[in-house]
């Protein structure tokens, strides 16, 4: 399958040049799936001797209570992250990035609001969370439980080559520091491969997508963890300027994890909507949120509720 996507990819015109704009730098943020490598879409290739640093903050609600048969995965949780990535240019087509996100779960601060955003601007009903107190912070599964918990989650580095002016190859891998009991990391080795590429649809208007294999180490907490995952992404750009490019992406995967309940182990897709503004020739600015099944329910599956993001990239 992996090999049909990335024939597929290469087969897209040669149309467009790289540009300073590119995907949102964001990952499906449920918790089951947080503890294991993914690898994000992204922007051009850094130049030699470029260094940027990125501090990203991202807030993730879900609320979930499914069966099948005697299993049952229940969960209500916030994960509020602050993603730390440091990237640096290293000449011929090549740079390199090191990530570490610092985690905390728990009741969190946006299950009024997402109430409210359900009721009165997605028009649906959720009676789990409408019926459910506000602030709970628990993940139960077969076998396991979770509660709040913070800290440190599981360092990542990644090379990235650019292939021509509008294709990137990216090699990843995540190593076990982060706290696999509390659910803030896998306690394994993960690795990935990617590639992106971008197409010209017409002019200031980008296609760019995007497919990766991930080879999952076995998690020494979570049962059932899928050997191979297949990240696929697609993501529709409008620079309406030169300083705002506005974003639409849909990120595919499988879920991370089989727990035995369909609806926690059902195609993990989710769909984002987000702005990037330059602040200046070396600030980027982006602002995001991301929709699970309550929104555009024949595209979207499984995702956490509601989440919202901002991340500012300086480079010096």
């Amino acid at each position: 399958m992996i090999k049909r996507s990335i024939f597929a990819l290469f087969l897209l015109p040669y149309l467009a040049a790289a540009q300073d704009f590119g995907p949102i730098e964001t990952r499906n943020n449920r918790a089951l799936s947080l503890p294991f490598l993914r690898i994000d879409p992204r922007g051009p290739v850094l130049p030699k001797g470029s260094r940027e640093l990125s501090l990203g903050f991202t807030s993730a609600n879900d609320i979930r209570f499914a069966t099948t048969g005697s299993r049952t995965v229940d969960e209500d949780y916030e994960s509020d992250i602050l993603r730390v990535r440091v990237r640096m240019g290293l000449g011929r087509h090549l740079d390199a990035s090191l990530e570490l996100p610092l985690t905390t779960r728990g009741g969190g601060f946006m299950d009024g609001i997402i109430e409210n955003w359900h009721r009165y601007v997605v028009g649906i009903h959720n009676s789990i969370r409408e019926t459910s107190p506000f602030g709970r912070s628990f993940i139960n599964l077969p076998g396991a439980s979770y509660g709040s918990a913070s800290g440190i989650g599981d360092l990542s580095g990644a090379v990235t080559l650019g292939l021509g002016p509008r294709s990137l190859a990216t090699a990843a891998v995540k190593l076990p520091t982060g706290r696999a009991r509390q659910l803030l990391g896998s306690g394994a080795v993960d690795v990935g491969l990617g590639l992106q590429h971008e197409v010209l649809l017409k002019r200031r208007l980008f296609l760019d997508l995007q497919v990766a294999d991930i080879l999952q180490g076995k998690s020494t907490e979570l049962n059932g963890t899928r050997r191979s995952i297949l990240q696929e992404g697609a993501t529709l750009r409008w620079e309406k300027n030169s300083r705002d490019n506005w974003v639409a992406q849909l990120q595919n995967e499988p879920s991370a994890t089989v727990t035995g309940v369909a609806a926690s182990d059902d195609v993990h897709r989710v769909l984002t909507f987000g702005l990037q503004r330059k602040l200046s020739d070396r600030q980027l600015l982006e602002l995001f949120f991301t929709e699970n099944g309550d929104f555009a329910t024949a595209v979207t599956r499984v995702g956490p509720d509601f989440t919202i993001g901002v991340r500012i990239a300086s480079r010096f």
